[in-house]
């Protein structure tokens, strides 16, 4: 995450790993806010990227921009060729989207600034459920059992930080880690926010409070949650999504 003084807001950056994989792409767009679809200054998206979209649209698409890299390095007739068969091409899947060029400081900051002030969409699954995208993640493998001679297979305390978005998570809920499955809660602690708007008034977060919480280890914590014991395995038809 990163903080615009400028434009009094904080950016966090989503990006999946391989284009290649579909899950993981549709796993980054449900905790986006705003997408953010770089066109090729050519042909716009070959036949992959209509794949994507098509499975976008059917999942649900958040708040989005289009952008061109590289159309201000054409010659001039190429360029205008090329900005006008982008906006035939984008009009299809994006009515009334408008093509920003994205070649310069002064192109990326009037992005941001269109990015911060558009209009979010509201999607049933981001109400519904709190998100967090992960932005620092430890594991604490559990400690030798004493008589054992060795350690559980497999089990230890995975402590996992960001900002979650949505409705608050609940200590008592399960919690689903994209690839890997649901899991209970240990406990859910807050810091102080770690980037801070302004910096001068950085308070903690409040425990039940609606929007973004910021969670960080190894700052000054403080305790939201702690799990009652045998109660996770009753609620497994509630699942936070990570």
């Amino acid at each position: 995450s990163v903080i615009f003084t400028f434009f009094k807001q904080r950016f966090s950056k989503g990006v999946c790993g391989h284009t290649s994989d579909m899950h993981s792409l549709l796993d980054v767009v449900k905790v986006a806010d705003s997408l953010l679809f770089v066109l090729d200054s050519t042909e716009g998206w070959d036949s992959y990227g209509d794949y994507c979209l098509s499975c976008l649209f059917e999942q649900g698409l958040p708040a989005h921009a289009l952008v061109c890299q590289g159309v201000s390095d054409l010659a001039v007739k190429k360029r205008v060729d090329s900005r006008r068969a982008l906006s035939k091409k984008s009009e299809i899947c994006f009515p009334g989207a408008r093509l920003f060029p994205l070649d310069s400081d002064q192109d990326a900051t009037l992005m941001l600034r269109h990015l911060g002030a558009q209009r979010q969409r509201r999607l049933g699954f981001l109400s519904r459920r709190p998100h967090l995208l992960a932005q620092q993640v430890s594991y604490t493998p559990n400690s030798y059992e004493k008589g054992s001679g060795e350690a559980p297979m497999g089990l230890g305390t995975l402590r996992v930080s960001g900002y979650v978005r949505g409705c608050p998570l609940q200590v008592d809920r399960l919690v689903h880690i994209s690839g890997f499955g649901d899991f209970q809660f240990s406990q859910i602690d807050a810091p102080i926010d770690p980037l801070p708007l302004n910096s001068m008034t950085a308070r903690p977060a409040k425990p039940g409070k609606e929007g973004d919480i910021g969670m960080q280890v190894g700052q000054s914590l403080s305790l939201l949650g702690l799990r009652s014991s045998g109660r996770g395995d009753k609620w497994e038809d509630w699942r936070e999504h990570i």
